[in-house]
């Protein structure tokens, strides 16, 4: 057999003990990581703001309508002579 099959099966076997001894405190770890990277992407300053990115704040329970015609007003619409 070629040595790097069995460098390969032995690694495996190697970390197949590992997960099954310590697979719970790896996945505790591993989320804990995950976190601090998550904390660090949102807490750090930025060197220049993105450009280009409109937000929109939309209060609780309104819902925004079109965009009113600047040249139509709703006393034209209304009356009628």
């Amino acid at each position: 057999m070629d040595p790097t099959v069995l460098d390969v099966a032995l690694g495996t076997k190697f970390l197949d003990r590992l997960i099954q001894e310590q697979g719970v405190t790896f996945v505790v770890w591993l989320v804990f990581l995950c976190l601090l990277v998550i904390i660090w992407i949102f807490a750090r300053q930025r060197k220049r703001p993105i450009q280009g990115l409109q937000v929109a704040r939309l209060l609780p329970g309104i819902v925004p309508g079109p965009e009113p015609d600047p040249e139509s007003s709703a006393w034209e619409e209304h009356f009628d002579p």
